[in-house]
C-alpha cells in the first residue's frame, strides 16, 4: 500500500487510484490493456463480462464488501468467474408484474410473485420496438410466463412449457456459461431454429439444459462456448409461432446427452393431468449456487 508522509491515503479518489482494480479506473484504457495485452477474442470477452455486472459503476462495492481488492486483471477475472460472480440475472428481484409485457394479469400466475431464478438468456431492449414494454434493466419484457394457462382454437386447455420473451430480430443475450450443445431447424415445426446450452453448473446434482427456440437464426453452433454477455442469436418467428418472440425452457435432469432434449417426444409432450411428466422447470424459478 502507498503511503504519505503523514501515513495511509485516506481520500477516496486517491485510494480509488491505488488500490482498486484498473478496470475501475478508466473503461476505455481498460479496453486497451486488454487488446495490448492479449488477443481480441479474449479482450471483447473481459470487456464483455466487466461490462455485464457493471465495474464502472460500483460494480466493485457491490460484490466485495472491503477494498482493496485485486491487482492483476486476470487473477481478478478468474476469481469473479470460478465465484460464478460474472454471471447475472437482470429480473431477479422483480414481480412478475413488473416484467410482464401486458395489462392486466396473465391467467393463473401469481402476478406478485418474485422471481429467483436465473432463467439464463434473454433478448435485449430495444427502444424502437419495445417503446411501450417495460425496460427490465436493458433486457426484454415477457409476454408468457412458465405454467400459464392457455387456450387452443378448439377451445382445449393447455399450460405453458417456458418463458416466452418480446423481440423481433432482437439480439438474445447469455447470463451465464455454458455449451452449446445441440443445435435444430424444425422449420414449420415444433420451436423452428433452436438450440440447447447446457450450463457450466449444475442443480442438486442435476445438469441444467436452456432451449432456445422461434430464433431467427443463432451465431452460435455445436460446441461452442457461450459467457455473460456473449450474444447467441435473433428473436424470430420460426416453427408453430403466431408471433416473433424467444421461447425459453429450462430442464433440470439427470439427461447428460443434450440431444435427447431435443426430441420431437421429448419437447411435446409435458402435461400429463395436472402434473409435469418431463425435468421442466421455471426459468425464473430455479436457483443455481455460485461455485466458490
Amino acid at each position: 500500500m502507498a503511503r504519505t508522509k503523514g501515513g495511509m491515503l485516506t481520500k477516496p479518489e486517491v485510494r480509488k487510484a491505488v488500490c482498486r482494480h484498473p478496470i475501475e479506473w478508466d473503461k476505455n484504457q481498460f479496453s486497451k490493456l486488454k487488446e495490448n495485452a492479449l488477443g481480441k477474442p479474449v479482450k471483447e470477452r473481459l470487456v464483455n463480462e466487466a461490462s455485464a455486472i457493471d465495474l464502472w459503476n460500483g460494480g466493485l462495492d457491490r460484490i466485495f464488501s472491503n477494498s482493496p481488492y485485486f491487482y492483476h486483471p486476470i487473477y481478478f477475472i478468474n476469481h469473479l468467474e470460478k465465484a460464478g460472480l460474472l454471471e447475472f440475472n437482470p429480473y431477479e428481484g422483480k414481480k412478475y408484474k413488473d416484467v410482464y409485457g401486458y395489462d392486466g394479469n396473465a391467467p393463473g400466475i401469481d402476478m406478485d410473485a418474485v422471481i429467483t431464478g436465473n432463467p439464463g438468456f434473454a433478448p435485449i431492449y430495444v427502444k424502437t420496438t419495445h417503446a411501450k414494454s417495460p425496460n427490465i434493466n436493458g433486457y426484454a419484457c415477457v409476454t408468457g410466463f412458465f405454467n400459464e394457462e392457455y387456450t387452443n382454437k378448439s377451445g382445449g386447455k393447455y399450460y405453458h412449457e417456458g418463458v416466452d420473451f418480446r423481440g423481433n430480430n432482437t439480439a438474445i443475450k447469455s447470463f451465464i456459461y455454458g455449451k452449446v450443445v445441440a443445435c435444430r431447424n424444425q422449420g414449420n415445426k415444433h420451436y423452428g431454429v433452436s438450440i440447447l446450452v447446457q450450463g457450466d453448473r449444475k442443480e442438486d446434482g442435476k445438469n441444467m439444459f436452456y432451449l432456445l427456440g422461434h430464433m431467427t437464426s443463432h451465431i452460435v453452433n455445436k460446441g461452442d462456448s457461450v459467457y455473460p454477455g456473449k450474444i447467441v442469436g435473433y428473436v424470430g418467428n420460426t416453427g408453430i409461432s403466431s408471433a416473433s418472440h424467444l421461447h425459453l425452457s429450462v430442464y433440470k435432469t439427470e439427461v447428460t446427452k443434450g440431444e435427447k432434449l431435443f426430441t420431437d417426444t421429448y419437447i411435446t409432450k409435458y402435461k400429463v393431468g395436472n402434473e409435469w411428466k418431463s425435468d421442466i422447470v421455471n426459468p425464473f424459478d430455479h436457483k443455481i449456487e455460485r461455485r466458490f
